[in-house]
């Protein structure tokens, strides 16, 4: 059985390298919104760290066949 790339799991492949470049800012907006909320004030370049991180492991572990939105994939990831 032959997959597409952007379905292998575990993989960062170049179409989810893309999903990461297009989903950046709004990992950053939502990284952004839940530390403000919980009272935790980090310096921008941590809270854009944890986004990128985030968004590396959602999109390594996305699996296109649940049709599930990307943002709703990310979330848990970037609430730790």
């Amino acid at each position: 059985m032959v997959r597409s790339n952007h379905s292998v799991r575990g993989v960062l492949t170049p179409d989810k390298c893309q999903i990461i470049v297009e989903q950046r800012d709004n990992a950053t907006r939502i990284a952004r919104s839940l530390l403000t909320r919980w009272n935790v004030y980090l310096d921008p370049a941590d809270s854009q760290g944890i986004a990128d991180m985030a968004l590396c492991e959602a999109a390594k572990n996305l699996s296109v066949e649940r049709g599930t939105n990307f943002t709703t994939y990310l979330f848990p990831y970037i609430k730790g």
